[in-house]
């Protein structure tokens, strides 16, 4: 056999590995991320201030419970079942969360078995105990992302926060990627990890996972309550709103 005979076996077997290699090393890593919103709580409708029930345990509305089941109802109990789920603490966050897997149609013993991740990373940003009526102006000048309440954080306080989430995140991530990874075959269905939490940190969220700027920041408008924002490849999104290297969003809202 000639030498030419041979190469022309052997090539096309290490193109074939190569391209094995390649998905290998570009997919193995990716996931889908659902952010979602608690639902409206007492606050928000002007019934209660945080300040004087302590905003860890502001509840939700009627409104809040009925649009966290109708976002379970709209996700469906098959995407749940083999997400990773991660939650602030807070009594309006865990009610939204309970809420959407009740919709989604899981009973409370599903509920009770399930593993959940409360993380105190996630709570609401603190705006500390001082009147904000009188903060407005030095909020101004100091600019919204740098601004830190008094005796509270500023949104560059909860950055560093998220930041140390999703890097504990990351890590969880590729301890269990297994899960939904196969070297040999590529990857399953790809998992995905729902966040359960409040519209700024999940503002800082995207702004850290796409390394946005901070002007680019200052665009992005709150979430609605209960409002679902998808980070993903760019590649699975129909639609994506930004993207960065291969990593898009869709869902965002932003400022006029």
């Amino acid at each position: 056999m000639s030498m030419f005979s041979i190469l022309s076996l052997i090539l096309p077997l290490i193109a074939v590995m190569g391209w094995i290699i390649h998905r290998y090393f570009q997919d193995r890593d990716l996931f889908v991320i659902k952010l979602i919103r608690h639902g409206q709580s007492m606050e928000n409708a002007g019934e209660v201030r945080s300040k004087d029930v302590g905003d860890q345990a502001i509840e939700l509305t009627e409104t809040g419970h009925s649009q966290a089941r109708a976002r379970g109802a709209s996700i469906g109990k098959k995407a749940l079942v083999d997400a990773f789920i991660f939650l602030s603490p807070y009594r309006r966050t865990v009610d939204t969360l309970i809420g959407i897997l009740r919709g989604a149609g899981f009973t409370d013993g599903e509920i009770a078995a399930m593993k959940l991740y409360q993380d105190p990373l996630l709570r609401e940003m603190e705006a500390g105990y001082a009147p904000l009526a009188e903060q407005v102006e030095k909020r101004t000048l100091h600019r919204y992302f740098y601004y830190r309440f008094d005796g509270g954080e500023s949104p560059a306080d909860v950055y560093d926060r998220i930041s140390s989430f999703t890097g504990s995140l990351w890590r969880f991530l590729q301890k269990e990627r297994s899960a939904w990874y196969s070297p040999l075959f590529g990857k399953k269905a790809p998992r995905t990890v729902y966040i359960v939490g409040h519209g700024l940190d999940h503002r800082i969220f995207v702004m850290r996972w796409l390394h946005l700027t901070v002007d680019e920041f200052d665009r992005l408008e709150n979430p609605d309550n209960c409002d679902e924002i998808t980070i993903a490849p760019a590649k699975w999104l129909d639609q994506p709103q930004l993207v960065r290297g291969r990593w898009g969003v869709q869902g965002l809202r932003f400022r006029l």
